[in-house]
């Protein structure tokens, strides 16, 4: 998602340097990171799902890394639930974004400084319903001063989704965009300020939402609140 719409370019980008805030070492695969697979699994192209699973891990494992981080929630799921179907034991730890800024937060490697904002948040549905992280994020965003979180009518693991997922935007523009709407309202209903997620493809969805029905609310990924957030420092020590 990050690589295929530009919307979504700033969430690695924030995520790069959240990490050099932090005093963390890191390696990015570049050209090597190919699909992680999810798109075939969907369709029924098991096999050559596959052979981009075996890729992706054999240059994961070939850096001597420990764990492997995802922005993305659907590329979190498939190597956290389906890559040991397929492959095995893995042989590193499998962590999404929110889990492992949770983790700089609670360790205090982040200097977090005040965002004076009313902010809710949105499950993305891979994160939540089908990974079950619900508590990451919150942590993530109670930890940043000044920042109040409303949550919407429908959050947890009674998310709404945004309208963006599974190729609806493809097969059904007018659901897809029905359902966006909806949860925009949800949104509006808060009187929040911001509407944070943790899926680049959550932030496109509702992102084009809010333009579409002119709605004066900026939408986040919470890799880039964070970034926002951690501007004027680095580790606290």
């Amino acid at each position: 998602m990050a690589s295929a719409f530009p919307e979504a370019y700033s969430i690695p980008r924030a995520f790069v340097r959240v990490l050099e805030r932090a005093g963390r070492r890191y390696a990015l695969l570049g050209g090597e990171e190919w699909c992680c697979g999810y798109p075939l699994i969907v369709n029924g192209q098991r096999d050559e799902a596959r052979e981009l699973m075996a890729h992706n891990l054999e240059v994961v494992r070939s850096l001597g890394a420990e764990r492997v981080a995802f922005t993305c929630p659907s590329c979190y799921h498939v190597w956290a639930q389906i890559y040991p179907q397929e492959l095995g034991d893995l042989g590193l730890e499998v962590i999404h974004a929110t889990q492992l800024l949770a983790e700089l937060v609670a360790e205090r490697a982040l200097m977090v400084g005040p965002l004076p904002w009313r902010a809710t948040y949105h499950d993305p549905c891979d994160l939540g319903r089908r990974s079950g992280i619900y508590d990451a994020p919150r942590q993530v965003l109670a930890a940043i001063p000044e920042l109040t979180l409303v949550e919407m009518a429908e959050s947890g693991a009674n998310g709404f989704c945004c309208g963006g997922g599974g190729n609806l935007e493809i097969l059904d523009p007018e659901l897809s965009q029905d359902v966006a709407r909806h949860r925009l309202a949800q949104a509006q209903a808060t009187g929040a300020q911001v509407l944070v997620t943790a899926c680049g493809r959550c932030k496109h969805a509702l992102a084009a939402a809010a333009r579409r029905n002119s709605v004066p609310m900026e939408v986040l990924d919470i890799v880039e609140l964070v970034e926002e957030a951690t501007a004027g420092g680095k580790v606290t020590g």
